[in-house]
């Protein structure tokens, strides 16, 4: 089936923004890398800032899915985010143009901590941490060390997470 023009502006701001990053791209270079017209951009989305809302939307709702497949796949039930499955997909320098943005674009920064907020709730949950403390603990150790090990590949992942959890979050409960 072909893909729907508005799946391919969504996809193709997606790459640019990862390619370029969000702050010199236009919606001429996006309706480009799409193949179609740049009327068409605000036919579908009104604007730069709500086409940059909705690819936000959508790949943290990628996101969320292929940590569900994740957890759903392993044998025993997952006591911890699986952070490393995490780092080794675009989250990093996606999450970095997010907040690039945020800086920027007002909405993109209301949406960021709404889908923020929603999945600290979820994982928390999920996960077994109570408190909004301890979920806010986590959430940020999770984008903090991810946006860190982005730019130092060095660190040991799979250890300074079981550390984390084991020795720092368990005792802050």
């Amino acid at each position: 089936m072909p893909m729907k023009t508005k799946d391919k502006i969504r996809d193709a701001a997606t790459r640019l923004l990862l390619e370029k990053g969000g702050g010199g791209l236009t919606i001429r270079e996006i309706a480009a890398e799409a193949g179609v017209n740049k009327g068409l951009l605000h036919h579908y989305f009104g604007s730069k800032e709500n086409l940059m809302i909705d690819v936000i939307e959508h790949k943290g709702d990628q996101i969320k899915k292929m940590i569900q497949q994740y957890l759903e796949s392993q044998p025993d039930p997952v006591k911890r985010p699986p952070v490393e499955l995490m780092l080794n997909s675009d989250f990093g320098p996606f999450l970095i143009e997010v907040i690039n943005l945020t800086q920027r674009m007002p909405g993109v920064k209301k949406k960021a901590k709404e889908i923020i907020t929603s999945r600290r709730n979820y994982f928390g949950a999920l996960f077994g941490i109570e408190g909004e403390q301890n979920r806010v603990i986590m959430e940020s150790f999770i984008l903090g060390f991810i946006m860190l090990s982005f730019v130092d590949s060095s660190l040991e992942t799979e250890d300074i997470v079981n550390h984390f959890f084991d020795n720092i979050l368990d005792k802050s409960s």
